[in-house]
């Protein structure tokens, strides 16, 4: 996608589209793939073709393929003088476009294009001249309703293109695609036109000074774009709204997030394991700049697929779950209840390591281990513990943190 003018006013068309959207779901934002064609692409009988890769993984999906049929306008059979198939390419059972009595259908901007109507792989587009009047493209720009799979990946994900015909002249026909996008989660729907909150890249943001400005209450979307990548982000916390909520959804791999204060001071973080969404609850802040840092966990990236990243201030305090608790060893134990293994996890790489203290609830010391700072996970041996309650204390510097699990037998 290409920052200029052409990008500016297509996106400026479909704002009121994409704010009815944000507006009616509430919920946490749901990324869209915009992709601006620039220049525009015109098919005509010179130029008959047009293959298109919908969601940039050097595979088309569609393709579309200029014909006329050299009857007469004038004739009074009304059959199709001009036409053009619209098929997937990429794989059958894969990439569908949704089509009404065997014609690709119009959506005009804000219609619903989701699981509901008929998907086929092949339909023709039916122009000025036709016996089926009521689906004719005829002198206008409208939007076709796409689905397709990622190789490899249940799920459909939805989206649209936008073309224009053009039919003034039966000796200068043309088509011309726009644009097109699709939603980055599966069977979500999508409002033809709707462009969502673009997945951008924002790189620059590496460091502190290259901190994106951003709006609390607004999502953002970005990516992870290669080995090592880091998004920093700056928003400021007023007087009157001390109290801050930051949310990280949408995670297209194991991404983890912290919280800076002003001088650039760790105040909170979260690190959910694998592709589970994050949230930091952080109440009563000084007033001032802070900063989030988004981050590959385990090296992973998505060059092409984007996370969701949304600030948010209130002069109420949030409420705060146990997801929410700043846990500054990110301590996860796992199966729980266990019988003779629990597995632990942790999801912060400290130099200290780790020194595990086992006890009984009467307070009784009944295992410990040492966790060196490279290793990232323990597997342990309880199968000698009496079925019960035990609190597990992670101890790493001066950061402490309390863990309950129990063992059955």
């Amino acid at each position: 996608m290409k920052d200029n003018s052409i990008l500016a006013s297509k996106l400026k068309q479909y704002t009121l589209v994409a704010g009815a959207l944000a507006a009616a779901s509430g919920a946490r934002a749901q990324v869209t793939h915009y992709k601006n064609v620039d220049p525009d692409v015109v098919i005509s009988p010179n130029n008959g073709f047009f293959n298109l890769d919908l969601n940039n993984d050097d595979n088309f999906e569609y393709t579309f393929s200029l014909n006329t049929s050299g009857i007469d306008p004038s004739g009074a059979d009304g059959q199709v003088l001009f036409y053009m198939y619209m098929e997937h390419i990429f794989d059958y059972d894969k990439s569908f476009f949704q089509v009404s009595n065997g014609a690709v259908k119009k959506f005009n901007a804000g219609d619903i294009i989701g699981s509901e109507g008929h998907w086929a792989g092949f339909g023709i587009f039916a122009f000025h001249y036709s016996d089926i009047e009521n689906y004719a493209w005829d002198n206008e720009e409208k939007f076709i309703g796409v689905k397709f799979r990622f190789p490899g990946i249940a799920g459909d994900h939805y989206g649209w293109i936008r073309v224009a015909v053009s039919t003034d002249n039966p000796d200068d026909l043309s088509v011309t695609v726009k644009d097109y996008a699709y939603m980055q989660d599966s069977n979500v729907p999508i409002k033809a036109g709707d462009v969502g909150v673009p997945c951008l890249n924002l790189e620059p943001n590496n460091s502190f000074s290259e901190a994106v400005n951003v709006s609390p209450g607004n999502a953002n979307n970005s990516r992870i774009s290669y080995s090592g990548d880091k998004d920093f982000f700056k928003f400021v916390v007023p007087a009157l709204q001390p109290n801050l909520r930051i949310t990280l959804s949408s995670l297209p791999r194991n991404y983890d997030m912290k919280l800076f204060d002003a001088n650039k001071q760790l105040v909170a973080k979260a690190t959910n394991l694998h592709k589970v969404g994050d949230t930091i609850i952080y109440n009563n802040a000084m007033p001032g700049a802070y900063y989030i840092k988004v981050y590959q966990k385990d090296g992973t990236f998505d060059s092409t697929n984007c996370y969701s990243l949304k600030p948010e201030i209130s002069a109420s305090p949030y409420k705060i779950s146990n997801q929410d608790i700043y846990d500054p060893l990110a301590v996860h134990i796992f199966p729980n209840p266990a019988k003779d293994f629990i597995t632990i996890e942790f999801g912060n790489e400290l130099k200290d390591g780790y020194s595990l203290f086992i006890y009984d609830l009467a307070g009784m010391e009944v295992m410990k281990s040492y966790v060196p700072g490279e290793a990232n996970s323990l597997r342990l041996d309880v199968s000698a513990l009496a079925a019960g309650i035990y609190l597990m204390k992670t101890v790493s510097g001066n950061d402490v943190v309390v863990n309950k699990f129990s063992v059955g037998k």
